[in-house]
This record gives structure tokens, sequence and C-alpha cells, in this order.
């Protein structure tokens, strides 16, 4: 007995063949592209037209104005990632970001002068459990706090709860009158979760003349 096997052959016309290779063929990339931060007006938008879970690529150089405002704060962190390619931003009166629980990476700071009564850093003022601040480096950079108390001072964060890693300090200097208090370069005050690691600071100091304050 001869048994016979059935086929069925699908055709597909060739104009949705096309389709379905070019949405299979479609790059993915342009939706998820950093946004480019170009000038001091696009840095002012972060958290405030620009979300504060994206991703941001340093294009130029930046001076910012002495009215800079940090990015986010205590209860609205910036939790994206910014990515400063080597690229220098200059001016800093506050701390570049208040609360960050995201990260910032390869970015050079400049000309910074701060006065300060409160809890302040450099690239962050805390750098919360799941921050990261990682290859900053600062030049002719001075933080300065008046007094008052429990005050933490840094170059990398003022407080570090997550990492700070690859920070160089070079002609920056941390000056801190509070009492109580705590100052530092890579951190001002580091706590049980927090890691500091691979600081370098050249022609730079940290000096605390507050009572029980620590450098």
């Amino acid at each position: 007995m001869i048994k016979l096997r059935h086929y069925s052959v699908l055709f597909i016309a060739p104009e949705f063949l096309l389709l379905a290779l070019t949405i299979q063929s479609t790059p993915t990339t342009a939706l998820t592209a950093p946004i480019k931060i170009n000038d001091a007006e696009d840095l002012s938008k972060i958290g405030r037209e620009y979300p504060l879970n994206g991703t941001y690529q340093q294009t130029a150089d930046i001076v910012v104005t002495k009215d800079y405002q940090s990015i986010g704060n205590d209860t609205h962190p910036f939790t994206g990632e910014y990515y400063g390619q080597c690229r220098t931003i200059s001016g800093l009166s506050d701390c570049f970001i208040d609360t960050l629980k995201g990260s910032i990476r390869n970015l050079h700071f400049t000309g910074a002068n701060i006065t300060s009564w409160k809890t302040t850093g450099l690239a962050a003022c805390v750098v919360d459990d799941t921050g990261k601040v990682s290859n900053i480096r600062a030049k002719d950079v001075r933080i300065d706090n008046p007094g008052g108390g429990r005050v933490r001072l840094g170059i990398g964060g003022g407080v570090v709860k997550g990492m700070v890693d690859n920070t160089t300090a070079v002609n920056c200097h941390v000056l801190l009158k509070a009492s109580d208090s705590n100052a530092g370069i890579g951190g001002g005050y580091v706590t049980d979760t927090g890691k500091v690691a691979n600081t370098m600071a050249v022609n730079s100091s940290v000096t605390t003349s507050g009572q029980h304050a620590h450098a």
C-alpha cells in the first residue's frame, strides 16, 4: 500500500515579507539615545523639563552662572545616568547634583567656589545607597563652610552611602568650621554602606577648625 503525505505551502507576498524584515531590522537605539547636554541652558532643564531618570551625555565644556541650582533634591533624587565624556563644568556655586541615586562618570569640574552651611559635595551633596560617582577630576575648587553643626563636605560627595571611585583633586581646598562635622576629598562622611576608592589629591587640602570636626 502506498501512503501519501500531504504538504501545505504558505505563500507570502513580497511586499509583506519586506515589511516584516524592515520591522525586525529597525534599530532600537534611537528610542534610548542619550539626551545631549550642549550648554548651561540644557543643563538647567534636567529635573525641570528633562526627566530625573534620563540618560545624559555632555557634548561641550559648560560654564554655569552663579544662580545655578543643583539637580534634584532629597525627595526627588537624580536616578539617571550622566556621562561627562571628560568635558568640564566650570563655576559651580553649589553641588552639581543634590541627591544621587543614579550615576555620574567621566566628568571634570573647575573653578567652583562654594560657600555652604549645609552638607555639600562638588559632584553630589549626597551619594545615596544606589548612587555612583566615578572618574571625576576637580581643579581649582574651593568649598567653604563658615560654621554651624553637623555638616559634611567633600569633592566626590558630602555624604557617601553608595560609591565614589577614581576622584582626582588638583589645587582644591575644603574648609570646615562647623562642629560635630566631617570633611574630605573623596567623601566628607562615608557611611557603613558607602565606599570611597582611588582618591588622588595634588596641592590640595582639607582643614577643619570646629569642635569635634574630623577630616
